[in-house]
Formats: structure tokens, sequence, C-alpha cells
């Protein structure tokens, strides 16, 4: 039954990334939104949801190893195995705007994040601060990034009722894509877990490994889709975005649940894998604002010797 529900998962997954990343697409358009944005915030935080559910059902349990794993791993995973993998199906192109305006903050989150776990404790003051910050941030990006067009011919109304509909239909084919792949991520992840701790697998180390690489299934898939349809900046957009989400959205959510210490969280090692993950990824964009291919096979590389490193810790 175990693999039935994998298989499964895996359905959902594929479907849901090929409606999302259509259903984006076009509402970029219908709303006059570029789609770096729509790859920020509405893929970003469809795809980040996974790791949303999973990280407060870990503090609700009082299992913070799992939900930082959780957090940790997966922006790891999303940049040298989601992006390295993207990257190779299709050179990566972005823009100096996405490069230095959320590029840059997702350099700061991750900064603040480390040195916050390393000095302090993280409790419902920190959660709080961080809320804020990336409510402050994704206000930015929208104010930046929206594009007001031409007010519609007030003498065709049968015009703005069509493109209403329009509208209407590709944030419902958004949300459907978001649900399945939210849900396809859950019963992989259930599954996955559940065989790992039969073997004995610590937490932590299912939560940075199984856990991390199940929550990411959604921005894999949206992100191999968007690569092989050409939407690139959809892809850069959507990593970016989802680390920004996980390291200020969903662990600034779970530090309201439950309080955060690196001494109870054996991820030192992987907060710095982490860093440095982030660092190439912004170094790599920033010289040609692009990532080619054999780019990607070192961030592909990289990530297969995290993985070794886990499994032999």
């Amino acid at each position: 039954m175990i693999y039935v529900l994998l298989i499964t998962g895996l359905i959902m997954l594929l479907a849901g990334g090929e409606g999302l990343v259509r259903g984006s697409v076009s509402l970029s358009e219908r709303m006059g939104l570029s789609k770096a944005f729509v790859g920020i915030a509405v893929i970003g935080f469809g795809t980040s949801m996974p790791e949303m559910v999973v990280s407060i059902e870990a503090a609700l349990i009082d299992r913070p190893g799992i939900a930082v794993g959780n957090i940790i791993g997966s922006n790891i995973a999303n940049v040298f195995l989601i992006l390295g993998t993207a990257a190779l199906i299709k050179t990566q192109v972005t823009t100096s705007k996405i490069l230095w305006r959320d590029g840059l903050f997702l350099v700061f989150a991750t900064i603040l994040v480390t040195a916050s776990l390393h000095f302090m404790d993280l409790g419902v003051t920190a959660g709080i601060a961080m809320l804020v910050l990336f409510i402050a941030f994704l206000w930015h990006v929208y104010r930046t990034e929206k594009d007001i067009g031409p007010d519609e011919p007030e003498d065709l109304p049968h015009m703005r009722a069509g493109r209403r509909r329009q509208l209407i239909t590709s944030a419902l084919l958004s949300l459907a894509g978001v649900v399945a792949l939210a849900y396809g991520a859950s019963l992989f992840v259930d599954s996955a877990a559940k065989i790992a701790a039969n073997w004995g697998v610590p937490p932590a180390i299912i939560g940075l490994s199984v856990v991390a690489i199940g929550t990411s299934l959604p921005e894999l898939v949206a992100g191999g889709m968007a690569a092989w349809r050409g939407q690139t900046e959809l892809v850069v957009g959507n990593i970016i975005g989802s680390n920004i989400f996980n390291l200020m959205l969903v662990l600034g959510t779970t530090a309201l649940f439950t309080p955060i210490s690196l001494s109870d969280v054996p991820v030192k090692i992987d907060l710095w894998v982490m860093v440095g993950a982030t660092a190439l990824l912004i170094f790599g964009l920033s010289t040609r604002l692009r990532l080619d291919r054999w780019e990607a096979v070192l961030f592909l590389s990289l990530y297969a010797g995290y993985c070794v490193r886990l499994a032999t810790a």
C-alpha cells in the first residue's frame, strides 16, 4: 500500500506542476504582473506549502529537528538539485532586478537566520519579526513589479467580462496545481518518512534528506516543467522565492509554535552548506545573469556529495 501512495503522489505532483506553470503564466499576463513576481509570489508560495505543513506539524508534536532540518535541507535541495536540474534542461536566464533585489534579500535572510540560530533561541518575538520582514519584502516586490496597463474601453463591457473569466480560470488552474502539488508531496513524504523511520534514521537526518527532498518535489516538478517550456524567469524566481518563503515565512511561523534552539537541532554544518549554496547561486547568476549546463553539473555534483555526507554521518 505504501508504494501505491508513492506512485499516486508522483502522479499528482506531475499534474499539479503542469497546472501551476500553465495557470501562473496565464495569470501574469492577465494581471499585468511580470513572470518574475509570479514565480516568487504565486509559485514560490504554492511550492513552499509542503514545507509549511511539515514544519508546523513537527513543531506541534515538539520535533524541532524535523522542522528546522526540513527548511535547511529544502533550501539546499532547491539550489543544488532543483535549479541544477532545471539548468541542465535549459540554460536559466534571469534579470538584474531579480538578482539584486530578490537575490540580495535571500542573502540577507540566510545570514540573519544563520546568525540568529547561532547566538539565540528563536521564539515568538523572533517569529513575528521574521514574518513582518517577509510581508514588507513581498509588498516591495509587488510594488516594483506591478505593471498598470491602459484602462479597458468603457464601450466594450463584453471584453471586460471575457478578461475576468480568463483571469478566474487562470487563478483556479493555479490553485488546483498548488493543491495537487501539496497533496502529492504529502503522500510521498509520509510514505518515505515512515520507511526511513523504520530503518532507524534519526529525525534530523530524515528532515534534512527524505523530508527535505520530498517537500522540494513541487519545486522540482514546477521548475522542470517551466524549464521545459522555456519559462526561465519563473524557475529562478521560484527558487529564490521558495527559499525566502522557507526562511522567513515557514521558519518564522514555526517559531510561533515552538522555541527553536540550535543546541536541540544538530544542523550546524548543514546551515553552512545552505549559506554556501546561496552564495554559489548569487555568484553564478551575477557573472552573466545566467546559469549554464556546466554550472548545473557542478550544482548536481555538490548535491550528490552532500547526500553522501548525510548517508555516512
